[in-house]
C-alpha cells in the first residue's frame, strides 16, 4: 500500500491502514501534544515547546 501521508510503499496487516507506522506514530504524537496544549490551558500553565515536551515524552 501507499502511505496517504509521505508517500511510502508498506505492507498493511489491515486494509484500513492509510497511513504507515511512522506517519501513524508522527500522528499519535501531535494528538497528544494537542491534550497537553488543552490541559495546559485549563491549569493556566505555560505549555513547553513542541520540541521540548517530545524530548520529556522521550525521557519517561
Amino acid at each position: 500500500m501507499e502511505c496517504e501521508r509521505c508517500g511510502c510503499n508498506f505492507v498493511s496487516k489491515d486494509d484500513d491502514d492509510d497511513v504507515c507506522i511512522v506517519c501513524l506514530k508522527e500522528l499519535e504524537l501531535e494528538e497528544q501534544f494537542k491534550l497537553y496544549l488543552i490541559s495546559c490551558q485549563e491549569s493556566n500553565t505555560v505549555p513547553m515547546s513542541q520540541d521540548e515536551w517530545e524530548n520529556e515524552e522521550e525521557l519517561d
